[in-house]
């Protein structure tokens, strides 16, 4: 063949193939698409963008497959996600291949992923460490400058927290964290080297005696801390250092602030006078004193909302819902990729504080969120105006004030500190404040409280004690 007509000819050949090939795909005969490759020829692999999380952290896992783009190679796999123990997989998606989750537990633990199709099943894993907070925060005082703030909701439907009035504070200190077990124990066996402290001998309760000769008066319950007797202190469980004190009563506390008190050289606040045999003492607080004290109702508010003017200048939310302003406490998951029906799943977490789910009937997990304390300064996100962490969540903390529904109608407008009770009755109550791990109540107790955040006000009995009741450490100081 002429080699000038060879490569005409070889053309009119490709076309008369191609014309063909389309000829075939008529209307009267689809194309049929390739089946999907099967999965074991795939080379899949979990990819998660931080395999060392703290705990109150956010982070993306994705599948990913080799040479390709997963989205586009598992678009009709049914994709199972699972990260919590208690569940094998949370739920199923189609075609889903990127997920954004937080953890529910401190420790090793790892993503899982199943992956189903044409009777085909992958399995994909990574673990992941799950930190929570690492400082302990306990005698980290943070200044909260005098000025006034915005206490109680006028808007709440429980008259205890109106009226909102504008409260004047004197300047102190708060901790910037609850009180630890570690911070706790070295108070208790300092004491315990003085002879001052000692085991009941027949309850797991420590017990210390206020005056001499006097009666002995309970600090905690051991049976609820992470502490534990070893004849002559405490030693803290392994592991649990500087997760929040509980099991405390008020009086035990106020034992506790003089001992930090004493052994840093500094006044101590509180002072026990022997009282009739029901009572035993009258404690009172000298608030001038520079010594550790518990804070007012007042001072925690203020540093949960915020006083109208802050180190950086005007307070925007003076109001806030809670102590890192008015967003949601949960973040929600989008479970429908297409949005045809588009919901959300917010059974995966918080993150900015450590508190019980709300029941809810489409949440799989009708429980705790994280089933317990965490470690102090888990929630970054969670901080406070004045950079306070926990004020919401982990554990209620004690307060100085007596409890009174109608208080905040008569109380004083400068440095408000709860109304007088010289012998209080075993009905009497003392202030809580802030969620717990436990949730919005105290159902022993009916120490109810409402949704309205840093305003909500909370009580028990004197000398209550539980596994979500702790307190932080405030201090006066002097004026300039």
């Amino acid at each position: 063949m002429n080699r000038e007509l060879r490569p005409r000819v070889l053309l009119l050949v490709l076309n008369t193939v191609i014309a063909a090939a389309l000829a075939g795909c008529g209307e009267d005969e689809p194309f049929i698409a390739a089946p999907p490759p099967p999965l074991d020829t795939l080379d899949l692999s979990l990819e998660v963008s931080s395999t060392s999380v703290l705990i109150s952290e956010m982070v993306t896992a994705r599948i990913l497959v080799a040479g390709g783009d997963a989205r586009s190679e598992l678009a009709s796999a049914v994709i199972s996600w699972g990260w919590v123990e208690e569940y094998t997989y949370l739920f199923d998606d189609v075609g889903r291949t990127e997920l954004d989750l937080q953890f529910l537990r401190i420790g090793e633990q790892e993503v899982r992923v199943r992956i189903q199709r044409n009777g085909e099943e992958r399995l994909l894993s990574r673990p992941v460490t799950v930190r929570g907070g690492e400082s302990d925060g306990s005698l980290e005082m943070i200044r909260v400058a005098a000025g006034d703030f915005l206490r109680g909701d006028t808007e709440s439907a429980f008259s205890f927290q109106q009226p909102q009035r504008r409260i004047h504070v004197s300047e102190f200190a708060l901790a910037r964290t609850e009180m630890t077990n570690a911070a706790l124990a070295r108070a208790i066996n300092w004491a315990a080297g003085l002879g001052r402290v000692e085991r009941a001998l027949n309850a797991p309760f420590l017990q210390w005696m206020p005056v001499p000769a006097g009666e002995l008066q309970t600090i905690l319950d051991l049976s609820k801390t992470n502490l534990a007797w070893n004849g002559s202190g405490v030693s803290v469980v392994p592991g649990r250092e500087t997760y929040p004190v509980v099991g405390v009563r008020w009086y035990g506390m106020a034992a506790v602030c003089n001992w930090l008190s004493e052994m840093e050289g500094l006044e101590p606040c509180y002072t026990f006078t022997p009282s009739d045999p029901l009572h035993r003492y009258l404690v009172t607080c000298d608030l001038s004193r520079n010594g550790y004290r518990l804070p007012t109702e007042a001072e925690w508010e203020k540093a949960a909302r915020g006083g109208l003017m802050l180190p950086a200048g005007v307070n925007d939310s003076p109001e806030r819902n809670y102590p890192w302003g008015d967003e949601d406490l949960y973040f929600p998951i989008d479970d429908d990729l297409d949005d045809s029906s588009p919901t959300t799943l917010d059974l995966h977490g918080s993150l900015r504080a450590n508190v019980a789910a709300p029941l809810h009937a489409s949440r799989p997990l009708q429980r705790f969120l994280f089933g317990g304390t965490l470690p102090v300064g888990s929630f970054p996100n969670g901080r406070g105006p004045y950079g306070h962490d926990d004020l919401m969540g982990n554990v209620a903390e004690w307060c100085h004030d007596w409890f009174a529904p109608g208080y905040y109608g008569s109380s004083p407008d400068v440095d408000p500190t709860g109304p007088a009770t010289v012998y209080p009755s075993l009905d009497d109550f003392k202030v809580l404040r802030g969620d717990s791990w436990f949730g919005t109540y105290i159902p022993q107790w009916d120490a109810f409280s409402v949704e309205e955040g840093g305003s909500k006000r909370r009580w028990a009995e004197y000398h209550y004690d539980a596994s979500f009741v702790g307190f932080r450490v405030a201090r006066s100081l002097p004026s300039p």
